[in-house]
Parts: C-alpha cells; structure tokens; sequence
C-alpha cells in the first residue's frame, strides 16, 4: 500500500531502554529491512536515508524485542515483561508503543509489524532475507489470494461471470480464521498485468495462487483452474468442471476441499454442508448478480447512477429466483448504500424497513451469507439501533473471520458506538488482506488514525485517496491547527450534501462515542458547519 512515509521524531531513545534477555552477539547483530538498519547492541534504528531515528524509550524496547525475534510471533506477555517487568502496565500501554513503532517505520498498512491475532504481534521479515526475496516463512504460510477466472473470446457479462466465481470462491475461503485470504479488489489488480508467478506472490505477500480459465464449449462452460506455489513455481493440482453437469455448488465445493489438501489445512471446510450455498435455478441468475457487483469496484466511486444500474440487475436476478439468498443480500447492501450517500435526507423509515427485510430474506434462506449481515449492520446503524449494529457486524466477521470487507464493516460499526481500540483493531487485520489498498480501506484506517488522537497520521492516509470533502479530513485538520484547510473541506462537503448539519454527521455515532461526538462537534462548528438546519430550507 503506498501511502508515502509518515515517521514522526520523537524523543532520542535512552541508551539504558533495551528490552530483551537476548545480549549474545548473535542476538544483537544488525538487522536490515525496507531500507532500516536496526542496530540492537548499539541501540540505533537509521532510515533508507541514513537518519538516526529517534523513538520513545517504550516503542524502541519494543522495536528491539521484535527484532531479536524477527520472523516469530512474539506474545504481548512476553513483550510486556521485556519492556515493563515487574510493572502493573495494561495492554494498552503495549499497544500504544506499538504504533509509536509502526510510525516510526512509516508502516501505515502494518506490513512490516504484523498483528497475529489472539497472540501477539511479529516483526515480519527474517533476519538476513533481501529486499527482492520470494514469499516465505511465518508471514506467507497459509496465505492465499485469488485471480479472477478468465473468460477467452466472451462478451462483457462472459467475463463478469468468470470474475464472479473467483469472487465467490474467495468469499468461501475467507470462512477460515487460519487462512490469510488476500482481497479481491488487491488480487484482481494483477490481472493481465504479466507479471512472473513470484512477483505476484511477492506483492501480494502470499504463499499460494488460485488461477483459473473459464471457456465455453458445445454450449456449455467448462472451468480449467490451478493451485500454484508462488515461492516454488509449481502446479500444485489442477482440475476441470464442466458446468452444465455439476452446478455451482458442486464445483465451489470440490475446489474448496481440493485446496484444503493443497495448502494443509485441516480446518478448511470441514463441514462442508454447513457453508453450501443456495443454488440458483440457472447460470444466469449467477450472473446477472455477479455483474451487479461491478458498480462495488473501488475503481470508481460510488455513484447513484451506478446503484440504478446495478438494482436493475438484481431485480431480474430476483423475478428468475426469488429464493437465490445472495441477490437478496447486495440488493440490502445496495439500498444501505444509498440511504448512507443520501446522509441530509429524511431517512425513510419505509425505505430502511425494506433494506433490513431484504437483509433478513437473505438470511432466512442462508444464514452464513456475511453480505447479508454487513447489509443489516449499516442499515441498523442508519436506524440508530447501534447495539443492533454492532451484533450483526460481529456475526459477520464470526462467520468469516478473514473476509477483509466484513472486518473493514466491523471496524467502521465498533468506531461508531466509541469502541477505538477494538476498531483499530478490526481495520489493522482488514488492512493486512489490501495489499494494494483500496480507497474504503484507506478511508476506514484514516478515521481510526484519528480517533486513536493521531490527526497527522490521518492526513497523510487520506491523502492517498482521490478526491475532497471528508469529515475525518475536516476533523483532522481542525485539530492540527490547518483552518483555512478545514474551512475549505467544510465547504466541499456542504456542496456535496445539501442542508448538512453537525448533527447529520453526528447522527451516524452513538452516544457511547461521547468524546469522539465532542471532537467532531467542535471541529464541525471551528470550520463552519452549521448545527441545525435552517428554517428558510
């Protein structure tokens, strides 16, 4: 993700501050990694420039325990006795010096510090790998990304439909706590792009690679697809489905227990019949609901006309089969969408009613379908049922705990109702499955980035988005002295939304969240925003 460097110095760090029980030579020699040099017996971190990097005593001694383990996951018990031992000192304490760290590194889409979750965190490279390495160890094991299936010689909706199985097939990986699943918007990028095998693999920091080719014989569609090893080069296996015969749950989940063998996961579809899917009465019905999804693409920006079009498609989708969960389940994101983009007018009680009924129908007919409990989490949140919200957000990460939209709808809830640390949380998982970033992904961080108080941090993130008129930009403009720049954001935003208020955007955070409602009450009325709508509109 290239968001640019965002170190900010800090105190010099005091000879005396090295964690660590490790003092042998070996332990202290010089680690290099993304243009650092870390020095543990020296005590020195200097920059790809050659700039002593200054750091809090804390973050350093964490830096420092993290290095003489690099490549291994180190616990935050561990870490807290290195750096504190014998101190009554709270995990978020820990936490706080781990994003003094990740500053310090300008690693702002936490690549190079990785969170490992239930366990701790890990400094992901090995110790003497170079700069150019193919993927390997601790970090790429288990980890998988998707390219959207090829359709040769096909019309538009032909291609929609091979991109679409690839979509649904990492949608069913995602189910997987073990499985680092790289998104579909970073793994979709590479196609076509001519890239060798470990180039992909090393961009994408993964292990494994799903590929795939999605041609029509004697009127019927036959899907070639392949397991690759990005480090080694090989075919894992390779297999292909003739459509016509099988359906769409037969070939998902034969794939889906093929690739559990081809990177030794145990745990990957073990149930098989818990995760089967409703199968729609023909391909077309697939289709036209994968080809909806394209007005999602993070390519362009959300548009109303957009969510015309692809309603349409989800209505024919629907009067084919009325029963096919994951139609019924975009169309309730789609409408939550667009009550959302529509934030100063009256929200409709008949219109969310409708969102969250199409939600449930989705639901009722598959009840681990994540799309469908994302859908209900933002309309309950629009509805200001914001201990709703926050239930159907968890279900859905529950359901697919490495589906980085659902964590990113996680994070975007648990921010909302005050709850900072489990939200940055949620959005440093999501993050690590975009390795590209994405423009909601990078939104998603800077807003955490600026209730965690790191203002700086936030407008360096969002000024790798295109585009103006942001509340979280205004905020954190205010709040780093910039009032001509807050003004200027306030003024975008108003036209951009008719009638905005203070209380419009604070509508969209519950009364839990009483210091971030404060912070944004002040910044929104510093840069202009009026507080109530005006009697003449």
């Amino acid at each position: 993700m290239k968001v640019g460097r965002t170190r900010i110095a800090r105190p010099a760090a005091e000879a005396g501050a090295r964690a660590g029980s490790d003092q042998s030579g070996a332990g202290n020699l010089a680690l290099h990694f993304a243009g650092f040099v870390l020095d543990p017996g020296a005590g020195t971190l200097v920059d790809p420039t050659g700039t002593l990097v200054q750091m809090r005593p804390q973050a350093w001694a964490v830096l420092r325990e993290l290095a003489l383990n690099a490549g291994r996951t180190v616990s935050k018990s561990q870490l807290l006795d290195a750096v504190w031992p014998g101190m009554d000192v709270s995990e978020g304490s820990l936490a706080q010096a781990i994003c003094d760290v990740r500053e310090s590194l300008g690693d702002v889409d936490f690549q190079i510090v990785k969170t490992v979750p239930r366990r701790g965190y890990m400094l992901a490279i090995a110790r003497a790998a170079a700069e150019d390495a193919p993927p390997s160890g601790p970090q790429t094991r288990r980890s998988i990304a998707v390219l959207p299936f090829t359709v040769a010689d096909a019309d538009a909706s032909a291609q929609m439909l091979g991109r679409g199985i690839a979509f649904d097939l990492i949608h069913e990986l995602a189910r997987n706590a073990d499985l680092r699943v790289v998104s579909h918007q970073s793994s979709f990028a590479f196609a076509g792009a001519g890239l060798g095998l470990r180039e992909i693999g090393r961009r994408l920091s993964c292990r494994h690679l799903v590929d795939g080719v999605l041609a029509q014989k004697a009127g019927a569609w036959v899907l070639s697809i392949q397991l690759l090893d990005c480090e080694t080069g090989h075919v894992l296996w390779s297999a292909r489905h003739d459509l016509a015969r099988g359906g769409l749950d037969d070939v998902s989940g034969e794939l889906l227990g093929r690739l559990a063998g081809g990177v030794s996961l145990s745990s990957l579809y073990e149930e098989r019949e818990r995760f089967a899917r409703h199968t729609p009465r023909s391909v077309d019905v697939y289709a036209l609901t994968m080809a909806s999804l394209q007005f999602y693409d993070d390519s362009a920006p959300f548009s109303l006309r957009g969510a015309s079009a692809a309603k349409a498609l989800l209505e024919q989708a629907l009067e084919l089969d009325s029963d096919y969960a994951p139609a019924w389940a975009w169309l309730a994101l789609l409408e939550a969408n667009v009550i959302g983009i529509r934030m100063t007018d009256p929200r409709s009680p008949e219109a969310l009613r409708d969102c969250k009924a199409h939600a449930r129908r989705a639901i009722a007919l598959d009840g681990r379908n994540t799309v469908a409990y994302r859908a209900l989490a933002f309309a309950e949140l629009l509805a200001g049922c914001f201990d709703f919200a926050l239930a159907a957000a968890e279900r859905g990460v529950e359901l697919a705990p490495s589906n980085a939209d659902s964590l990113q709808a996680l994070s975007f809830v648990q921010l909302r109702t005050g709850r900072v640390d489990d939200a940055a949380h949620s959005i440093e998982l999501a993050v690590d499955m975009h390795p590209l970033g994405t423009s909601w992904m990078l939104l998603s961080l800077a807003d955490v980035q600026w209730a965690a108080r790191r203002p700086e941090l936030a407008l360096r993130t969002i000024g790798a988005v295109p585009g103006r008129g942001r509340a979280v930009s205004l905020c954190a403009y205010i709040e780093t002295g910039q009032l001509d720049q807050a003004r200027a954001e306030a003024d975008v935003l108003c036209r951009k939304l008719a009638g905005l208020t203070v209380e419009h955007l604070l509508s969209y955070w519950s009364a839990d969240a009483r210091d971030l409602r404060d912070r944004i009450r002040r910044a929104a009325s510093a840069a202009g925003i009026p507080g109530e709508r005006s009697p003449s509109r």
